[in-house]
């Protein structure tokens, strides 16, 4: 495998090894021989194969080091070509970080600044893993030497000039060649420290202090002992992470890492493998010896447990006998069968805790392993999987559970069954967490737990809260702690109304006490709990009787002498002799007092009442009995100590005698807020009353007004007089009706009858109140002779005279059904019957009758007067009644009775729940037939019945509820199943703990309904596990089989230790074995047969010895003495055999001492040899180097003299002269430098380097020689003497018929005369070619950059106008015979095409482009007079057209030729004699001057144009004007057309790099017609010959026109955009022209003819220019254009594309501005393609101006001045102004620019005359367009004010534009 190329370098001698065909050699260069491929050899050794000739490197047997025979590949027997690498100082591609041990500090790049330095005091193995500032990668730089590369900052460590800093953003594998700062030698310091030498600076990288920097030099090789701070130890810097996230818990220390994430140890859920902290894990066993029964184990690794377990590599393609899995899951074994089978076994691990369950092994039938969450299945048989582990037709030795359990059935030979478990995780912790875990192997559930902590209940292994709810009918306030609760609801506090009975919270709560004594009076007392209070007290559970009396009929003794209660919380009961008794005390939360019947016994009645409050109940406590004195009454034999009060009063009777009582009552203390609520007619009293009946709580009311009785409840009746009734309510006022006063009766006056009524006037009577209707009695009687009989009276007879009822009329009696005196009365309706019967005037004195009530609701009979019975289940009784609703009395519903609901008998009631029965309705009293019984408690639960509640028996869980239906409850009652670990049907029928555990399962009644538990018995001695059910192994030494039991001590077998093996002696294998004296080895006891691993082994004789081994003895070698024993401590013997020196060979270098010396070693047998003649050295053992200026290797040898090689003296080096460098070396003529002695390769320092050619000459050297430069004679002879050459170059003056201080300055020819052909050598023409190149250099760069056109080749890229632009350079070279001017050198540089290969393309290529530029011209004036026949032709389409169109189109046209000729001609020329004024050599030069003489001819010119224009513009108006000639109106704009006119063909402007074009003779703006307006007053033109007038103007136009485009043609001077502005000038004309003629009524083919005559004119005119014109019409000397084009070739070969590296490592390119040709971008291009624009670069003629920081600008210098001859550059400084175009650029103090014309301000104001200034702000409010009055206007003194106006505007366009406003204010007053 190829694993790279190198080069070997040996840097002592400078020379690399090479391969010179068959042999090996070594030379001072590297090429293709030097390079060697490094193929992988195997076993760690590598082959170097030379590709060049297809050889390896061999080393031979004849201490010789050839090439191999020719091969590509390495042959297996060839092991003279294989090598193998001894020591390599850094790997590359490691990361590393270098420490120093001197400061205790690492390399590092600094991220914030371009430096290397050192960082913090750190220890070698303590390098933070966020450090990454100190690491390193080591790149392969090629020739056994590397580079540096931060990967964080993707930067190199660099050497630079004084420093260490870093390179350029570049990547680790993009290391370029041409870096050589970055490329380092590594040198080994020894002891694991390297140093990097770099070779181009000869110095090591040094630390120095907390900064990095360079040695001293030094070379390579050279590197002193001493220099400690140059020396680095390299670790490789692996990172290691931690923490979450991570595997690592902690790692190892840095410099002991071996790779990224090495961890020392790991999180949870991890294990370290190796070095890596992982998860899962796969291990493969080695395979198992051949042959049947044959095991091999797969052991995972510590922390990890087996998941599967599976057999790997088995033979004949079977399953073997299958794998198997320990108990603790960390070993997986797989067994073979027949004899030639080899099996593996692979365990899959992970940190997962498991365990292994396994059955009996070698068991038939189906087998099966089971647990809790089993993961893998493995079975192993007696004989071959394939036949024994079964599964319906499948087979496998690894398989997956089924429904949780491993199950496999076997054959004939048993089998072994092991399911891999999950060991379920369990918690134990705080809270809800366990207090303890099941053992791992009986978990059945997630955090299993055996037991709880505080506060906490067991139920089915998982811990669960004792529950405790804080609500107001809960009675808790707030609840115990959790750790504290025992139960659920236990309360800490309670609310009102209820009281903490030790955790529960009781609103009642029943205390029986203990027996009491059985002597007379002893007593015992129930004390109610803190907050409660006694509310009865009683006598309960007596032993014994009565002793010493005879008991007389009807007597016991049952109760004693009764009970006192001392206080409303506690009952004492007092017993009798030979009673025992308890006292027990019924508690509430309910306050009471106790009353009594005073200190001292009573007799006969005793009675105690309540003074507050409501006794609830009474005790009795007699002197002597109970049963025989306290007695409910004197003739009552019923007796009791605990009795209930009668009306709220404790009463009881003693006999007498001598025997009394006393008696207490209870006293409730509720308040009446706990009534139930007052009955109707009461008022409620407050709520704080104490009380707990009607009469406590509640008041009567008192009857109303009107009314008299005691009060509501008892009955209010109405006063006399008043009429109504009153009963009781619930509401306030607590009664309804009320009693209303009786109005006066008829003939009566008066309020009411209760105020009294009395007769009105011819009325007698008396009015008197009574109780009944009409609640008076008396009536006032009329006369009868005044009377009228009033209503139910019959009048007597009228002759009757009386003034009275009675004398004057008779009453008439009540009808049939009513009962009254009379009707006028009254008449009532008998009870039972409704109606009125009232009195009326005439017969029969009365109306209405009396009929029968009908019976009422819920009864039933004919009608009330026959009397009404209540229907069934309705109780009451119906009587007939006067009053409304004539009867009295009702039939009410019966409520349900007892232990039944529903609202009341007749609409049905049901038994509650609990009991049977049913309820039916009765006529008859109680008014309902049938009963509800209560239910019986079920079977297997108790109680008295259902609704009094049923619990389940012990053993039996399950609730009981009362239901309404049959059989009347709900749920069961059902017995539990035996708990966990142990066997049996139930717990009520038994359980019995299994095999391995203890304990007892007893029933119970509360939940789990069972006690006790079968915990798993402990593993017994010389043991390990959990317990004896999940398995004990016997310890390491001991071997035996634990197993459970149901029997104590539950488990059977033992562990027995086992003796040590042979060689070793102890007790045995658990108290430890060590081996015998001259033994190896150690016994480590484990689980295992044979119970211990190791052995002791017998070790060898050693060195220099013979025998069979120590213990048996070893004897000494002959050459030897000493003595061997054995011993049992490392090496196992003590002794040795020494060497004499006889035997000893002395390494090389070193010589034997004289005689026999006794001894082995180098000291004693070896003196070393000292150095030879001409070296230097301690001696040839440590190394001899050869003086300085000899050349030579000494090397030690082992014969005499024990050293070859020597040191001979090296010659002088090329260019000097001398015996030897030793005697000394000079250098030749025309060489400088000096030669002095070195003892390194080359053995010298120094050089002779060539001199250059002295000023004024040139050529490559002195020695080569120089020529003097063109226009100057001389030679140059070289000397051995500074300078090293004799010049005699001087200028030549200028030839006749010419002018000019000498040839290099510059000659020009006189008046009259022009340059003929050059004479002279090339050196001349070379010397002028240089200094214009120099002056023209920046002009040709910003001319061709933006045409980017090398001087050869012609790329398909380039399109037409390049190619065409190309050849014509390389033409017009070719006519001007270039090659005399160019010597070989230059045409090298310029790559100027003179090759012969070119000539035939080139010379083809010229013709075409010769014979071309009429086809040219002729195109431009065809495209340039296009838009003549289509502007016609839309004309003709669009018309007419309105004169506002047209006029818009002319304008439009005249600014289209104003631009091309204000831009392109006169603008150019100006600008370029203004420029001519700057520059480095101040005033009007000859250029300038030759400038000015030419804008001047081109004014002269357009005026004279103008003036022909203008005449022969009025020659074509009067030849087309008519007789008759109307109100002309004329728009004259030949005054514009006089600034167009061209100044002629003839006029030369000064060339530049390229030609100038003259200044065309263009028209814009065409003739304008004669127009008038007709009668209709529309407008239009004469008639006559307007159209022959305008065709004329438009050729006199395009004739000038025509001719100049062939001119400029020739020239090269035609652009796109002066093409544009023609074609757009020529439009509007030939646009509006042809409208006007066709409103003529001109034909069109008229029209057409006449404009595409013009088109074809100017296309042929621009052909006869061309060909009549010279192609070259620049009269200037040839040679001065031949090298400007030459400079031109040259630049544009090296600016399209000029690149130099960057100060910070990366490539700086120009790239041209589209807006101006002369501005340039410097633009920096980084590592990643990234450009950005670090600077501006402007080119005008030969200065050159670029802005950037300092170190951009100064390499873009650099560059230049390497490329081109240039002078000196010149910087911006605070010190230094540099003046460039007129403008001079300094730098302020606060370091801006400032640009200023400081010259051109000073020559302004001497030519003005200025003396003196003020400073004055100019206010824009100052600013105004009024002229004053009387003010001078004449022409001179506007002129003045115009030309002083642009002088200033001049300045302020370039330096001042804060002056701009006033100038241009300034400009706006001049044109008014």
């Amino acid at each position: 495998m190829l694993l790279g190329k190198i080069g070997l370098y040996n840097a002592k001698n400078n020379k690399y090894i090479r391969m010179n065909h068959e042999d090996m050699d070594a030379v001072s260069w590297r090429r293709s021989w030097e390079s060697f491929s490094v193929y992988d050899a195997g076993k760690g050794e590598i082959a170097l194969h030379c590709d060049v000739f297809n050889r390896f490197v061999r080393m031979r047997d004849i201490d010789k080091v050839d090439a191999s025979g020719a091969s590509k590949t390495l042959p297996a027997g060839w092991t003279w070509e294989r090598f193998k690498l001894v020591q390599v100082l850094l790997k590359p591609g490691s990361e590393i970080a270098l420490h120093n041990s001197i400061f205790n500090r690492f390399m590092r790049m600094h991220g914030d600044a371009n430096k290397m330095d050192s960082s913090d005091v750190k220890h070698i193995n303590a390098l933070p893993d966020g450090w990454t500032w100190e690491r390193f990668k080591v790149v392969e730089a090629g020739f056994g030497q590397v580079a540096l590369h931060s990967s964080i900052h993707n930067r190199f460590v660099r050497m630079w000039h004084g420093d260490m800093d870093r390179s350029s953003n570049k990547d680790a594998g993009a290391l370029p060649d041409s870096w050589w700062a970055e490329r380092f030698t590594v040198v080994d310091c020894g002891g694991g420290k390297v140093a990097f030498h770099n070779a181009r600076f000869n110095r090591f990288v040094r630390m120095n202090h907390g900064d990095m920097d360079r040695s001293a030099t030094k070379a390579g090789d050279a590197l002193p002992s001493g220099w400690t701070w140059e020396c680095f130890t390299p670790i490789e810097a692996f990172t290691c992470k931690t923490g979450s996230g991570s595997s690592c818990r902690s790692c190892v220390a840095p410099g002991s890492r071996t790779a990224t994430d090495h961890c020392n140890s790991c999180n949870a859920g991890y294990a370290l493998v190796g070095r890596v902290c992982k998860s899962e894990h796969a291990v493969t066993s080695a395979p198992s010896a051949r042959g049947d029964d044959k095991t091999t184990t797969a052991t995972c690794p510590a922390g990890m447990y087996i998941k599967k377990c599976e057999v790997i590599k088995v033979g004949s393609g079977n399953l073997a006998d299958g794998a198997v899995v320990s108990d603790d899951a960390t070993k997986c074994t797989a067994q073979s069968t027949f004899p030639d089978m080899r099996v593996k076994a692979k365990a899959s691990c992970s940190t997962k805790k498991t365990y292994a369950i396994s059955t009996p092994a070698w068991r038939t039938g189906t087998k099966t392993a089971s647990c809790a969450k089993p993961l893998s299945c493995n079975c192993r048989s007696a004989w071959r999987v394939k036949d024994q582990c079964w599964s319906g037709h499948q087979t496998a030795a690894t398989f997956n559970p089924s429904q949780g359990k491993c199950t496999r059935k076997s054959g004939s030979d048993g089998i072994q069954v092991t399911a891999v478990c999950e060991v379920l995780a369990c918690s134990t912790g705080a809270n809800a967490g366990c207090k303890s875990c099941v053992g791992e192997r009986d978990r059945q559930v997630v955090n299993h737990c055996a037991s709880c902590n505080p506060g906490y209940y067991l139920d089915g292994g998982i811990c669960k809260a004792y529950s405790c709810h804080k609500t107001l009918g809960s009675g808790c306030a707030s609840c115990r702690a959790q750790n504290q609760r025992t139960a659920h609801n236990q309360c800490a506090s309670c609310n009102f109304g209820w009281a903490l009975v030790g955790t529960q919270c009781k609103d009642d709560h029943v205390v029986l006490s203990g027996f009491s004594g059985s002597r007379d009076d002893d007593t015992t007392s129930a004390t109610c709990p803190n907050g409660m209070y006694a509310h009865k007290c009683e006598v309960v559970e007596v032993q014994g009787a009565g002793g010493g009396r005879r008991r007389r009929r009807g007597q016991n003794s049952k109760l004693g002498d009764g009970l006192d209660v001392p206080n409303a919380q506690t009952c004492t009961a007092i017993t009798t002799t030979g009673v025992k008794l308890k006292s027990k005390a019924h508690c509430s939360t309910t306050e009471t007092v106790i009353a009594d019947s005073g200190s001292r016994w009573k007799k006969g009645w005793v009675e105690v009442g309540c003074s507050k409050g409501d006794a609830v109940s009474c005790t009795c406590w007699s002197a002597w009995r109970v049963n025989d004195y306290c007695k409910a009454g004197p003739n009552n034999n019923g007796w009791a100590a605990t009795f209930k009060p009668i009306r709220g009063k404790c009463k009881r009777f003693s006999p007498g005698g001598g025997h009394r009582i006393k008696v207490h009552a209870v006293c409730s203390m509720e308040r009446c807020s706990s009534f139930a609520g007052c009955p109707d007619g009461y008022h409620s009293k407050p709520l704080t009353t104490i009380g707990s009946s009607v009469d406590g709580c509640c008041t009567p009311a008192a009857c109303p007004a009107g009314s008299t009785g005691t009060d509501v409840p008892s009955g209010c009746t109405c006063s006399a007089g008043y009429t109504g009734s009153i009963a009781v309510s619930g509401k306030s006022p607590f009664y309804t009706g009320s009693c209303a006063a009786v109005d006066c009766p008829d003939n009566s006056e008066g309020s009411s009858v209760p105020s009294g009524c009395a007769c009105k006037a011819g009325y007698s009577g008396k009015i008197t109140a009574t109780s009944s209707s009409p609640f008076y009695s008396g009536t006032c009687v009329e006369t009868c002779a005044l009377f009228t009989c009033p209503k139910g009276y019959k009048p007597k007879d009228s002759t009757t005279v009386a003034n009275s009822l009675s004398g004057c009329c008779e009453p008439v009696d009540c009808p049939a059904g009513s009962s009254g005196t009379a009707v006028h009365s009254g008449c009532g309706c008998d009870a039972g019957r409704s109606g009125t019967i009232s009195a009326t005037s005439s017969a029969p004195y009365f109306s209405g009758s009396c009929s029968t009530v009908a019976c009422p609701d819920n009864s039933e009979g004919a009608h009330v007067p026959s009397g009404c019975t209540c229907n069934a289940g309705y109780s009451g009784t119906i009587k007939a009644s006067k009053a409304s609703p004539f009867y009295t009395g009702s039939c009410a519903a019966v409520a349900c009775p007892a232990d039944s609901s529903g609202k009341d008998v007749p609409s049905g009631c049901s038994c509650n729940v609990g009991f049977s029965g049913k309820i039916k309705s009765s006529a008859t009293s109680p008014f309902y037939t049938g009963k509800c019984a209560a239910v019986d408690c079920p079977a297997h639960s108790s109680g008295s019945n259902v609704p009094a509640g049923c619990a389940c028996d012990a053993g039996f869980k399950g609730s009981i509820t009362a239901a309404a239906s049959s059989p009347f409850y709900f749920g069961k009652c059902e017995a539990v199943a035996c708990p966990k670990h142990s066997t049996g049907t139930d717990v009520p029928s038994g359980c019995k703990c299994k095999n391995g555990y203890k304990g007892q399962i007893k029933a119970a009644t509360a939940s789990p309904f069972f006690t006790g538990k079968c915990t798993p018995v402990g593993c017994p001695d010389n043991t390990e596990g959990n317990n004896v059910p999940g398995g004990c192994d016997c310890l390491a030494g001991f071997s035996g089989e634990i197993e459970g039991d149901d029997s104590r001590p539950w488990y059977t077998g033992k562990c027995e230790a086992q003796a040590c093996p042979a060689g070793s002696s102890g007790t045995d294998l658990p108290s430890g074995c060590t081996c015998d004296a001259g033994y190896s080895g150690s016994v480590t006891a484990v689980k295992t047969s044979p119970f211990y691993s190791g052995g002791c082994t017998a070790v060898s004789c050693p060195a220099n010895s013979k025998g069979s081994n120590v213990p048996s003895g070893c004897t000494c070698n002959a050459g030897y003495v000493g003595r061997i024993s054995a011993a049992s401590s490392s090496p196992f013997y003590s002794g040795s055999c020494v060497a004499t020196c006889s035997l000893f060979s002395c390494p090389k270098g070193y010589q034997p001492k004289a005689g026999s010396t006794v001894g082995n070693d180098l000291a004693a047998c070896c003196d070393a040899v000292a150095c030879p003649a001409k070296s230097t050295g301690k001696d040839v053992p440590t190394g001899c180097a050869c003086y300085g200026g000899y050349q030579g290797t000494i090397e030690a040898a082992t014969k005499a003299p024990f050293y070859s090689g020597s040191c001979e003296a090296v010659a002088c080096p090329a260019r000097s002269t001398g015996t030897s460098i030793p005697d000394g070396c000079t250098c030749k003529a025309g060489y400088s430098g000096s030669i002095s002695t070195a003892t390194s390769s080359p053995y010298f320092t120094g050089e002779c380097k060539h001199v250059d050619c002295p000023a004024k000459s040139s050529g490559r050297n002195v020695v080569k020689g120089c020529a003097c430069d063109a226009g100057f004679s001389g030679k140059v002879t070289a000397t051995k003497s500074a300078p090293f050459y004799h010049s005699t170059c001087e200028a030549v003056a200028c030839p006749a018929f010419s002018t000019g201080k000498d040839v290099a300055s510059g000659c020009t020819c006189d008046a009259g005369r022009m340059p003929g052909p050059l004479h002279g050598n090339g050196a001349q023409g070379l010397q002028v070619s240089c200094r214009l190149l120099r002056h023209h250099l920046g002009h040709l760069c910003g001319a061709f950059l933006q045409r980017q056109l090398p001087a050869c080749s012609m790329p398909c890229s380039l399109n037409r106008k390049q190619r065409a632009e190309r050849l014509r350079v390389q033409c017009w070279l070719r006519r001007q015979d270039h090659r005399v001017f160019f010597p070989a050198n230059v045409g090298e540089k310029f790559a100027v095409c003179t090759s012969d290969a070119n000539k035939k393309q080139l010379e083809a290529a010229c013709t075409i482009m010769a014979a071309s530029l009429w086809v040219q011209a002729l195109l431009f004036g065809l495209f340039s007079a296009l838009s003549l026949p289509l502007g016609a032709l839309l004309g003709i389409a669009l018309a007419p057209v309105s004169s506002k169109v047209t006029a818009r189109w002319m304008a439009f046209g005249s600014g289209a030729l104003v631009f091309a000729v204000a831009t392109q001609l006169y603008g150019e020329s100006l600008f370029r004699l203004a420029a001519s004024t700057y520059g480095p050599r101040p005033g009007c030069g000859p250029a300038c001057k030759e400038r000015c003489t030419n804008v001047v001819l081109q004014i002269i010119c357009a005026m004279i144009g103008a003036c022909l224009y203008l005449a022969l513009n009025r020659w074509l108006e009067n030849l087309g004007k008519p007789e008759q000639q109307q109100q002309t109106a004329e728009c004259d704009t030949r005054s514009l057309r006089s600034l167009e006119l061209g100044v002629g063909a003839g006029i030369e402007t000064v060339p530049e790099t390229r030609p100038l074009p003259p200044i065309a003779a263009l028209s814009s703006l065409r003739r304008a017609s004669t127009i008038h307006e007709d009668d209709t007053g529309e407008v239009t033109t004469s008639s006559g010959n307007v159209a022959l007038s305008m065709w004329l103007g438009m050729m006199l136009d395009g004739i000038p026109e025509a001719l100049m485009l062939g001119f400029m043609t020739n020239e090269g001077a035609v652009t796109f955009s002066f093409l544009v502005a023609i074609f757009i000038a020529n439009f509007p004309e030939a646009f509006s022209g042809a409208s006007l003629l066709l409103g003529q009524r001109m034909s069109v083919w008229r029209i057409m003819a006449m404009w595409l005559i013009l088109f074809s004119l100017t296309g042929l005119l621009a052909m006869i220019g061309s060909l009549i014109m010279p192609a070259n019409v620049d009269k200037r000397d040839t040679r001065e254009r031949l090298w400007m084009l030459v400079g031109s070739v040259a630049i544009s070969r090296h600016l399209p594309n000029p690149r130099w590296r960057s100060p910070n490592g990366g490539e700086m390119r120009i790239v041209p501005c589209v807006t101006d040709e002369n501005l340039h971008k410097l633009v920096e291009i980084d590592s990643s393609g990234k450009e950005s624009i670090v600077g501006y670069i402007l080119f005008y003629v030969d200065d050159t101006l670029a802005v950037g920081p300092p170190e951009y600008v100064h390499g873009f210098f650099d560059w230049l001045e390497a490329t081109w001859e240039t002078s000196g550059r010149e910087v911006v400084s605070k010190d230094t102004t540099v003046r460039f175009l007129g403008l001079e650029l300094s730098m302020t103090e606060s370091g801006n620019l400032k640009i200023a014309q400081p010259g051109y301000i000073d020559e302004l104001l001497r030519k003005r005359q200025v003396t003196g200034f003020s400073k004055v702000p100019f206010m824009k409010e100052w600013a105004t367009d009024e002229i004053p009055e009387n003010v001078d206007t004449s022409p001179e003194l506007i002129k003045e004010a115009q030309q002083r106006c642009g002088e200033i505007l001049w300045t302020t366009q370039r330096t001042r534009p804060d002056a701009a406003y006033a100038a241009m204010m300034m400009a706006r007053l001049t044109t008014r």
